[in-house]
């Protein structure tokens, strides 16, 4: 994937792009502490918080890139032109850049919102804060990839972000393995 990105230069040259390469090292890393220790429960959960530090870094970092690199975006009016600049433009972009001017306002100031606030209630412990970084990260996710192609970055932020979320709050979490032990665990952690 490194190699790729190397010879792909702009194309691939965003930010999700070069965390994909730190996570895998780091999980990496984290696989040989779980296979040379025999402490599976404490890798997992060490690879549950190095998830969770990408999804808010991540969505940190994207909001500080907007809005300290173009004044469009403190401007509000970065919305304005986004939906024909972005790398793939779908048939649905033609609809969103058809919006008025106050919608595109209001999806740059929400785009900021979610980007730069909401990683500081994902870093909280309280679960309700984690919960609605996850719900707004998802949320900005599907419509961006509603409104352009991004191809699998937009799955894997959605899958990061579920891990802000913990066992009992994922519908799905009875099939991933016993519940996560007393003080929370996400996806798994407990079962696995």
């Amino acid at each position: 994937h490194l190699s790729l990105i190397a010879v792909s230069g702009d194309f691939l040259g965003l930010q999700s792009d070069s965390n994909q390469c730190e996570v895998a090292a780091l999980c990496w890393l984290l696989a040989l502490y779980r296979s040379a220790s025999g402490d599976g429960a404490a890798a997992s959960g060490a690879a549950l918080q190095v998830v969770r530090w990408l999804a808010i870094r991540k969505m940190l970092g994207c909001g500080l890139c907007k809005f300290y690199g173009s004044p469009m975006w403190r401007a509000g009016s970065a919305m304005e032109v986004h939906y024909w600049t972005q790398p793939l433009p779908n048939p649905l972009s033609r609809a969103a850049h058809r919006l008025p001017p106050a919608a595109h306002r209001l999806a740059c100031v929400g785009t900021l919102a979610v980007e730069v606030v909401l990683p500081a209630a994902g870093a909280m412990p309280l679960r309700l804060a984690r919960a609605v970084a996850c719900a707004g990260f998802v949320a900005i996710n599907v419509c961006i990839n509603l409104t352009g192609n991004y191809g699998m970055i937009g799955a894997l932020s959605v899958a990061e972000s579920l891990s802000l979320l913990d066992d009992d709050m994922l519908p799905f979490a009875a099939a991933l393995g016993s519940p996560a032990p007393a003080g929370g665990g996400g996806l798994g952690v407990g079962g696995v």
